[in-house]
């Protein structure tokens, strides 16, 4: 997804702060004996994986390579969290076998190593492609007081248990980079806040003459009127710090004509455009440039390469 596909980033959040079970590609061998490796000649091809598909029952995700970049396919190739998929091919790779355990079909259940499409204990398919190989894991469940992941190579029904655990949710909103981005408090001049039907609010956050921190202050209240408490207009100042979302989706897909609006202006006549809108019991943010970003800007500010 290129950042004219989305236009702007709508991101989710609280507003307060497979099955391929046998490829066609070149199978992966049987896991040997206790100590052996569960897929010995992955760590030789790591760095040439090129997409990972997930699925359990009917939630699926399939992360693909692009380039150097990682993406999630379900969400228009929005960028997928790296340090996820890394951790994940690393314990794939270092994962070695430590106890066997059933064969019998009618006790894969219990360990969570059903087929996957089971009414009950069903299994994650996981299948990685690199190339001309393939590898393909059922994930059953954790063992309740140890470490590890109980497994099945996909075509067999014998389960073991590794020594890897391995976090595969099918859910595309899990693999998501989850950081939109991080601006500090001190970076916030000011704030103006504006909503259809309601009356702008301003909020100041500079220093004094002395060059001294203040706290921020409403500066258009009207006479008579009071904060609902101290600080709340440093809260706003500070909304954008390590701001995260949990999901998604196009900008066109949501209405924004009800949209709460707000615009920080930064220190070095930086501007960032915030709107948000509630849908259903979600809160959806459209974050978009009001000045021109350089990259070290983009990088000190922590700011998503899909905000334009």
């Amino acid at each position: 997804m290129g950042k004219r596909a989305l236009g702007v980033l709508a991101a989710a959040i609280v507003i307060m702060l497979l099955p391929v079970l046998i490829s066609s590609r070149e199978p992966a061998p049987a896991p040997g004996p206790t100590g052996a490796a569960v897929l010995p000649d992955l760590a030789g091809h790591l760095g040439d994986v090129e997409a990972i598909h997930i699925k359990h029952a009917a939630a699926a995700v399939s992360l693909v390579r692009q380039a150097d970049h990682w993406q999630v396919a379900e969400r228009d190739g929005y960028a997928a969290d790296r340090s996820q998929l890394v951790q994940l091919l690393r314990n794939l790779a270092d994962m070695t076998l430590l106890e066997q355990k059933t064969s019998t079909i009618e006790y894969l259940p219990s360990l969570g190593l059903a087929a996957p499409d089971a009414a009950e204990g069903a299994a994650t398919a996981l299948e990685l492609q690199a190339g001309k190989h393939a590898w393909a894991l059922l994930v059953g469940n954790k063992p309740a007081e140890r470490t590890g992941q109980y497994l099945r190579l996909a075509g067999q029904n014998q389960a073991w248990l590794a020594d890897q655990p391995l976090a595969v949710s099918a859910d595309p909103a899990a693999w998501l980079d989850p950081i939109i981005l991080n601006v500090d408090a001190e970076w916030v001049t000011t704030v103006i806040l504006s909503q259809p039907g309601a009356e702008e609010v301003n909020i100041s956050s500079g220093g004094d003459t002395a060059g001294e921190i203040q706290n921020a202050r409403v500066t258009n209240l009207p006479p008579g009127a009071t904060l609902k408490y101290p600080g709340v207009a440093d809260e706003t100042t500070r909304a954008l710090v390590n701001l995260r979302l949990q999901d998604v989706r196009p900008f066109a897909e949501i209405d924004w004509q009800a949209a709460a609006s707000a615009q920080f202006d930064l220190t070095e006549g930086r501007t960032l455009l915030i709107r948000a809108v509630q849908v259903d019991d979600n809160y959806w943010l459209a974050v978009s440039l009001g000045s021109e970003f350089s990259a070290a800007d983009r990088l000190s500010l922590g700011l998503h390469d899909a905000i334009e």
